[in-house]
């Protein structure tokens, strides 16, 4: 049977073939489901499909513990001896697959998990964040742009600043290799008093706007799949918003948090017929304290929104 790690919490079919082959009898397994912001939900004393993780029991004190949401595998023998193998491991999907055949005697062949996505990012702290957070290992150097990080499934983009770097460099790569998913990222100010700094924003919908009074094209995504968006409106613009006037201008055509760069990042994907959401954390309230706020809150929010994104890609 042909797997990927994400098979043996994703699918009954393999959670069957193991209880069914194993060499060793599996006595009990647990299983927890845990929503898509990390929160278990529940606990079972059997197998469900799409579960965060599992863990099966065998004679002589044996167990194996299969956790989706950090990719980490372990299985621990009769001596006590610990196996544990991590996404961070070079050939994870070969190593994991290879542990179980080994300790349970069975015949599994790894493949390639095939979710593939595209992070894109406009400043080189959320670039540096989000490539240490995920495990990234960077293809480029300091003095390039774009600057790419990438491992099977992911690769993560800094094109720099505004819509016109956004626009070039997501679709060189779109150009050049397809995706499941293109996910918008970085930091993002907020117009409404119930979306305060430090929170992490779903959203599926941008309007472009080229300037304060002139609104430009919306764009919707259809992403239908494991993550819950905060159904919030984007507001695409090229400028620090820092007045009353200004937000009260944007509240009134439907915004809710604003950026420079999502709307470009939905028109490429769109164009290249490719699903795009965008996650984005809040620094600051889009008033006189914008840019303070904005420097004083970037990192926290940066460790807090990829620490968010890397939960979601592990789900997948």
């Amino acid at each position: 049977m042909k797997v990927n790690f994400r098979d043996f919490t994703n699918k009954q079919s393999v959670h069957d073939y193991l209880v069914k082959n194993s060499k060793k009898k599996v006595v009990k397994c647990e299983c927890r489901i845990i929503d898509d912001n990390g929160v278990v939900l529940d606990h079972l004393d059997s197998f469900v499909e799409n579960c965060g993780d599992i863990k099966y029991y065998f004679g002589d004190d044996e167990s194996l513990e299969i956790n989706k949401m950090n990719s980490v595998a372990m299985f621990v023998r009769a001596n006590g001896d610990k196996v544990m193998v991590e996404h961070i491991d070079n050939n994870f999907e070969d190593l994991f697959v290879d542990m179980i055949n080994r300790e349970l005697g069975l015949n599994f062949k790894a493949t390639k998990n095939s979710f593939s996505c595209i992070i894109t990012c406009a400043l080189a702290l959320e670039f540096n964040e989000a490539r240490n957070q995920l495990g990234l290992e960077e293809i480029t150097t300091k003095k390039d742009i774009p600057r790419i990080a990438q491992n099977r499934n992911i690769t993560l983009v800094y094109t720099g600043i505004g819509k016109i770097n956004s626009s070039i460099h997501l679709s060189k790569i779109l150009t050049q290799s397809s995706f499941d998913l293109v996910i918008d990222s970085g930091t993002c100010g907020s117009l409404k008093e119930n979306i305060k700094p430090f929170d992490i924003v779903i959203s599926k919908k941008t309007i472009d706007f080229y300037n304060l009074k002139q609104r430009g094209t919306e764009f919707n995504s259809n992403y239908k799949g494991n993550i819950l968006s905060n159904d919030t409106t984007v507001g695409s613009i090229e400028s620090s918003i820092t007045t009353s006037n200004s937000v009260d201008m944007l509240k009134n055509m439907g915004v809710d948090i604003v950026t420079w760069e999502s709307a470009a990042i939905f028109a490429v994907s769109k164009n290249f017929n490719t699903e795009v959401i965008s996650i984005r954390g809040v620094t600051d309230s889009c008033n006189g304290n914008t840019i303070s706020d904005f420097k004083q809150n970037r990192v926290k929010v940066c460790k807090k929104l990829y620490n968010r994104i890397k939960t979601f890609c592990n789900s997948v």
